[in-house]
């Protein structure tokens, strides 16, 4: 999740920087920075939407504060949709904007869009950064976005269920070994099945489309020993372990151990 930073215009440069330094600070960096002084500058700017995010804009007044600046919000959505529009304002080359919001899962096809900010952000700002988090960021050496985190799957389940004595005698009886949280795939799968009982209670939660389901689709085609490109980058996911991680999804949707609307959920 991050500030991005449009290259249009030598003007828009110079706001920019400030940009860039109002990412850093509501990063967290734990330098005192200078943020240099925009009297009368407006930096137009698409920022992500959500519970999740709107408190962190509270602190752009602080920003505005500092350098003189305002800040004017262009766009506020779920980063999808925000994705989307950031298409259009190319295809319809009406990028009147000077920083955003995009994610290391979209940024390669945004390679003319923004500048690089390594000449940007001062070394200590950088230097803060877990470093091989910073390198996700970058793409033939330039750097496309400051990250304000790194996404890891987390998994959590409900104690209470594994502890249950009737639980474990039918886990035992069905799959012939001892219920405790999975610690491979077929486990995982066995088990969103097992204690599915809807429409009370569901097994896990995935989203079934778009980038989300495809997000989801790589982790499992992985987890199978497969890739997604080959090392010439052609296809390579139409292969036993792309079937495997398919029939993942089909079984548990078909089991309705997921709710119906699963396929709907970005």
């Amino acid at each position: 999740m991050t500030f991005q930073i449009g290259r249009w215009t030598n003007r828009l440069r110079a706001g920019a920087v400030g940009a860039a330094m109002l990412a850093a600070a509501t990063a967290g960096a734990a330098h005192a920075q200078d943020y240099g002084t925009f009297p009368g500058y407006t930096l137009k700017v698409k920022l992500i939407g959500g519970n999740q995010y709107d408190p962190l804009y509270t602190r752009i007044a602080e920003w505005e504060k500092l350098t003189g600046a305002k800040v004017q919000v262009l766009s506020s959505k779920n980063g999808f949709d925000l994705d989307k529009e950031l298409k259009a304002d190319l295809a319809a080359g009406a990028v009147n904007w000077c920083a955003g919001w995009d994610h290391t899962s979209f940024m390669a096809q945004y390679g003319e869009l923004y500048a690089d900010l390594l000449p940007l952000v001062p070394k200590a700002v950088l230097d803060s950064y877990v470093q091989r988090t910073l390198q996700s960021a970058m793409i033939d050496g330039k750097l496309m976005l400051l990250p304000w985190h790194t996404d890891v799957s987390n998994m959590y389940y409900v104690k209470s269920l594994f502890a249950d004595a009737g639980n474990q005698a039918k886990y035992k009886a069905k799959y012939g070994k001892d219920l405790a949280p999975p610690e491979t795939i077929e486990d995982f799968k066995n088990q969103i099945m097992f204690f599915a009982n809807p429409p009370n209670r569901y097994g896990t939660m995935f989203p079934g489309k778009e980038e989300g389901l495809t997000g989801r689709f790589y982790e499992l085609l992985t987890t199978y020993g497969g890739q997604l490109f080959d090392k010439d980058w052609k296809p390579a996911f139409n292969s036993e372990a792309g079937v495997k991680a398919l029939e993942f999804f089909r079984d548990i949707y078909q089991a309705k151990a997921v709710p119906a609307g699963t396929i709907n959920y970005l």
